[in-house]
C-alpha cells in the first residue's frame, strides 16, 4: 500500500520488459526499416533520396541512438522523428497485447507489480494513494495499463485516472492518450505525423516547458523518488530539478519515517563503483539495490509500501 506521497522516474529500461526498443535498438530498427516506411512531412511523402541522406548519415555517424543524432544534425529531425514515430507506433501497438495476461515474453511485470502495491479495493481508497510519474519514454504504456485497469475494475474514465495519478512526458510523447489509439490495427500516416510532432529532442525541451515545470513540481514535492530502468543522464535529472546542489534534503529511510525526501533507483548495468558515484553526487541511497534477479517487479515490490 502506497502511504507516503510517491513519484516513479521511468526511464526507457522501463518499457524495454514489454518489448519497446531502446537506444540503439530504436536506431537499428529505424535503420533497417526506414526504406519501407511512409515517411510524410508537412508538404507530403519525403523523397527518397532524402531519406537515402538521413539513413547514410545516421549509419555512419558513431551515435548510439536516434535522439542524439538528431541533437548534432537538427537538419534531421523531421525525418528522424516522423521514422522514430513510426517503428514506436509500431512496437507500442506490439508492446500493448504483452501488458495484460496471457503474458507471452515479458517475464518482468512490473506494472502489475506496481498496481498491487496500490492495493486498493474501491476507487475512493485508489485516490488515497499519492502516486505521479515522471517518465522520459515516448510511448504510453504506463498510462494504457493503469486507465485500462482502472476502467475495468471501477469503471472510471482515463481523464480521471491521470488527474489522481498524472503521467508527465518530459520530451514529449507518441501524442496524446486515447485507448482507442492503441486498439487501433496499424497507425496510418496521420497518426504517424501527429506522433511525430510530439516528440521533442533535448533541445527543444527548455525548463520552461510546461511538462518540464510539472514534472519537476511533481519531483519535488514527493516524499519518495524512485528511478526505473533509468539512465541517470545529469541533463535529465537536472530537468526535472535533482543536482548536486539540490541533494541536501534527501536522507535514507533510517533518518525517520518521513523524511523530506527518499530517492532511490535501479541500476542494472551500472557498475558498483560508478553507481556508488552516482548517489554521492545526487544524494540517492546506495543501498537502494534490486533483489537477486534485477528486476524492475522487484524493485516496486519491495519500495512501494
Amino acid at each position: 500500500m502506497i502511504r507516503l506521497s510517491t513519484v516513479l522516474v521511468v526511464g526507457a529500461g522501463a518499457s524495454a520488459p514489454y518489448g519497446m526498443p531502446t537506444g540503439a535498438g530504436l536506431r537499428d530498427q529505424v535503420l533497417r526499416s526506414i526504406g519501407s516506411l511512409w515517411l510524410v512531412s508537412e508538404d507530403g511523402r519525403l523523397p527518397s533520396s532524402e531519406i537515402e541522406q538521413f539513413k547514410t548519415d545516421l549509419s555512419t555517424s558513431g551515435f548510439a541512438s536516434v535522439d542524439a543524432f538528431l541533437e548534432w544534425r537538427p537538419k534531421w529531425a523531421e525525418v528522424g522523428k516522423t521514422a522514430m514515430a513510426a517503428v514506436l507506433l509500431a512496437g507500442e501497438q506490439r508492446a500493448r497485447q504483452e501488458l495484460f495476461p496471457p503474458h507471452g515474453r515479458v517475464r518482468d511485470r512490473w506494472l502489475e507489480a506496481l498496481w498491487s502495491r496500490i492495493g486498493a479495493p474501491t476507487w475512493k481508497e485508489v485516490v488515497q494513494r499519492p502516486l505521479g510519474i515522471v517518465t522520459f519514454n515516448y510511448d504510453r504504456l504506463v498510462e494504457h495499463y493503469l486507465c485500462s485497469v482502472a476502467k475495468t475494475r471501477f469503471g472510471v474514465e482515463p481523464a480521471t485516472v491521470l488527474k489522481w495519478c498524472p503521467v508527465v512526458h518530459v520530451h514529449g510523447s507518441l501524442g496524446h492518450y486515447d485507448s482507442r489509439l492503441l486498439n487501433t490495427v496499424r497507425p496510418g500516416s496521420a497518426e504517424i505525423a501527429d506522433a511525430a510532432r510530439a516528440i521533442k529532442i533535448v533541445h527543444e525541451t527548455g525548463d520552461g516547458e510546461p511538462q518540464v515545470e510539472i514534472a519537476r513540481r511533481l519531483v519535488d514535492d514527493a516524499h519518495r523518488v524512485l528511478f526505473l530502468g533509468f539512465g541517470y543522464n545529469p541533463t535529465n535529472l537536472a530537468r526535472i530539478g535533482i543536482s548536486p546542489e539540490t541533494n541536501a534534503k534527501r536522507l535514507p529511510p533510517h533518518h525517520g519515517a518521513h523524511p523530506r525526501q527518499f530517492v532511490a533507483g535501479t541500476h542494472r548495468g551500472i557498475e558498483r563503483s560508478a553507481w556508488r558515484k552516482i548517489c554521492s553526487r545526487f544524494g540517492f541511497w546506495e543501498n537502494a539495490d534490486r533483489l537477486p534477479g534485477a528486476r524492475l517487479s522487484d524493485f516496486v515490490q519491495r519500495w512501494l509500501d
